[in-house]
């Protein structure tokens, strides 16, 4: 029997109610849905379709219309999604602190690999953000935390605190290039001794770290000095 003789027909009602009714507790095997995916790539229902679908949905065209989740089952639903019971998820590391070595040794393996993520285009990324995702940049940042103790230094608040440049980093970036130029400015940065001192690093609260002439737009709302001749 040659393929492809019903191509293009419809059928009637009635044909496709026997269809249904032939099919209704039959399961699908893997190769029937694999063949049927197949089918259905490249092809676009069209906005008529959907719109039809939202409209068959919606009130009390949906199955879920004016129900709700018993007690119990919303127990289990937020044990789902707080990790408690996730058996897709059997991490060797969760719940882990890396070691040092095993970190770097992910960061070079990122390196070297990031053409081949899709994002990836070609070294855009400003320096700045890049040194900031830096494995040294975080590392530099837990010294800090772990000096300071993880609290304010100006009202000895504990919690949330961030991390502020005595020295901006900004104008430490500025120095660099000035001085040795801005050929391989993120190797030259890597190695640049007054960047990654954990003096000029400092433990602020979020109130504290605003108030500070270095945060953010304070910068470039600083007045302008004129000089009168």
């Amino acid at each position: 029997m040659p393929t492809g003789i019903y191509k293009h027909k419809s059928c009637s009602k009635k044909t496709k109610e026997k269809i249904s009714l032939a099919n209704t507790g039959k399961k699908r095997s893997f190769l029937m849905k694999q063949n049927i995916s197949n089918g259905r790539k490249g092809k676009n229902s069209g906005k008529e379709h959907y719109i039809k679908l939202s409209k068959k949905f919606k009130g009390e065209g949906n199955p879920f219309y004016k129900k709700k989740h018993s007690k119990i089952s919303r127990i289990k639903m937020s044990e789902w999604h707080t990790g408690k019971k996730k058996p897709w998820v059997k991490s060797p590391t969760k719940g882990k602190k890396l070691t040092i070595s095993h970190r770097k040794h992910i960061s070079e393996k990122h390196l070297q690999n990031r053409e081949k993520y899709p994002n990836w285009k070609g070294g855009v990324y400003p320096i700045h953000l890049r040194i900031r995702d830096s494995l040294k940049y975080k590392l530099w940042r837990e010294s800090v935390f772990r000096i300071n103790n993880w609290s304010c230094q100006n009202c000895n608040k504990k919690g949330y605190v961030e991390i502020h440049h005595k020295k901006s980093f900004s104008s430490i970036l500025e120095e660099l290039k000035k001085g040795e130029g801005i050929e391989n400015l993120y190797e030259k940065a890597m190695n640049y001794v007054p960047l990654w001192d954990i003096e000029n690093g400092q433990c602020l609260c979020e109130g504290c770290h605003k108030k500070t002439d270095t945060y953010g737009k304070n910068t470039y709302n600083k007045p302008c000095l004129v000089t009168m001749v």
